[in-house]
């Protein structure tokens, strides 16, 4: 009777330990099969350097400028035109300037940093980040002791395109 009892302890511990290791097993094999399955995808995008759209030599008219934002697909790009404005009038009073061939590109940049701005903030909005610093340097504009500014340029020629990627 002893023994027929142990036999059934010996058994019974058996049966308990061969369900947890198969449940143990069965558990790891879903969670390596998960992971081998799993692959990252992702979208991009890119920033393309401003233009003008249309320019007018009315100097109390706005100053535009305008980037490309370019959603890769696989069957090219997906472009959005994100505009910049900079009411001409208003920038001269601002800045205190003169109408100028210069006080006129100043202004065109400050409409290039405005286009460059709403695009970066879109896609961040849209949940991508920056994959590569852009070369944009922005104009700055100093205060100085006469009551005026003193503009100095920022590097404001055509950058190469500004990488983006967000997680699909």
């Amino acid at each position: 009777m002893i023994l027929v009892k142990k036999i059934s302890y010996v058994i019974g511990i058996g049966i308990i330990l061969a369900i947890t290791w198969f449940s143990v097993a069965q558990n790891f094999d879903r969670n390596v099969t998960a992971q081998k399955s799993a692959t990252i995808n992702w979208d991009y995008a890119a920033v393309t350097g401003a233009y003008a759209p249309y320019t007018t030599d009315n100097p109390s008219s706005n100053v535009v400028a305008a980037v490309t934002i370019c959603y890769m697909k696989a069957d090219g790009c997906q472009n959005e035109e994100i505009k910049g404005e900079v009411n001409y009038s208003k920038f001269l009073q601002d800045a205190r300037l003169e109408n100028t061939q210069v006080a006129r590109r100043f202004a065109q940049n400050k409409a290039a940093e405005t286009a460059f701005a709403k695009a970066f903030t879109r896609l961040g909005l849209n949940g991508y980040e920056l994959v590569t610093a852009p070369g944009l340097q922005f104009d700055q504009y100093v205060l100085n002791s006469s009551g005026t500014f003193t503009v100095q340029e920022g590097n404001n020629e055509r950058p190469a395109d500004i990488y983006f990627k967000r997680q699909k």
